[in-house]
């Protein structure tokens, strides 16, 4: 009788227990349960490089912000792949990556993103620019930006009323590494303004180009902007004149989500955390342009920032990029 009671007693712990032991539980939500599988979940990112120079920093960069992404989503990790553009081109019609991180360069990308939620950290502007049949399938999460550098002041000025014209006519000629000659004329690789000025078939090229005042006014960017203030404070480079370029950049890194991702949830929920406070104050730290805060706090980068009004984004699947 005695053992008959044991065993009875036995099997109703081994019954009761799981749910008398849920009811004390704390219980968790469905987005908990889904961030906190035992099982470590993994998503593969491509990131395509193709601005010039910088590449380390935005390794490390990107690198960083997994870390912080991981303390706040235990068990989810990122595995990185840098590519350069010949890269993407031969895999991306092989297999695709669960986050794809890329440039306005890459072409057919938006065949394999799925739809992405309009948010409140971009602008109206801002999201309409990477809409592909009506729907958003990337965000823009950094920004470089242009600026015109110039030895002459004059020859600045004389640009300048020229681009406002190019840019009214809807034909602003910002996205090449174009040159400047003595004239005071704009030319590139798709556009020439004065046939006998020289064209740079790249931004390197063109950056040498100026260093040997082979032309004496250039396109460039903010690394361009970065390495020229060096020089101009350890004494290689006379004094030169800076016109920070607003109201239209093409210089964009763009995030998405794949089709094939099989964790979409959690890779829509890294997409989204590029655009926190804390990634955009990040993107400082390399020499890029935050694409819904300002992040700069002193220095020539700042003057630039606050200089900025408003910033027009190419349509990135529309016939901007061409």
């Amino acid at each position: 009788m005695f053992k008959i009671l044991i065993s009875s007693c036995v099997i109703l712990f081994v019954f009761c227990f799981p749910i008398v032991n849920n009811i004390f539980k704390p219980q968790n939500t469905e987005e908990e349960l889904f961030y906190t599988k035992s099982e470590d979940i993994v998503l593969d990112m491509w990131h395509i490089e193709s601005f010039e120079g910088g590449n380390s920093a935005r390794k490390t960069f990107l690198d960083k912000i997994f870390r912080e992404f991981n303390k706040q989503n235990l068990g989810v990790f990122i595995s990185l792949k840098v590519m350069s553009l010949e890269e993407y081109n031969i895999n991306i019609n092989v297999n695709s990556p669960d986050i794809i991180s890329f440039t306005k360069d890459c072409k057919g990308v938006e065949k394999h993103l799925t739809t992405l939620e309009r948010v409140n950290k971009l602008s109206k502007e801002q999201t309409d620019s990477v809409k592909y049949e009506d729907t958003i399938i990337c965000y823009p999460y950094m920004l470089g930006r242009y600026c015109l550098i110039s030895y002459s002041e004059k020859a600045i000025d004389n640009l300048c009323g020229q681009i406002i014209e190019r840019k009214n006519k809807k034909i602003f000629p910002l996205g090449f590494a174009g040159c400047v000659g003595s004239e005071g004329s704009l030319s590139s690789n798709n556009i020439k303004y004065n046939s006998n000025i020289k064209v740079s078939t790249t931004q390197y090229e063109n950056y040498n180009s100026f260093l040997k005042k082979e032309i004496t006014t250039m396109l460039g960017t903010q690394r361009d902007v970065h390495r020229l203030k060096n020089r101009e404070r350890n004494g290689s480079i006379d004094n030169l004149y800076y016109t920070y370029l607003d109201g239209y950049t093409d210089l964009v890194q763009y995030i998405g989500v794949t089709k094939n991702c099989k964790n979409i949830d959690i890779a829509k929920s890294f997409v989204l955390f590029t655009l926190s406070e804390w990634v955009q104050k990040e993107i400082a730290n390399i020499g890029m342009f935050s694409v819904n805060k300002k992040i700069y706090k002193q220095d020539y980068m700042k003057e630039w920032e606050d200089s900025l009004q408003s910033t027009t984004l190419p349509k990135l699947f529309g016939e901007d990029n061409v």
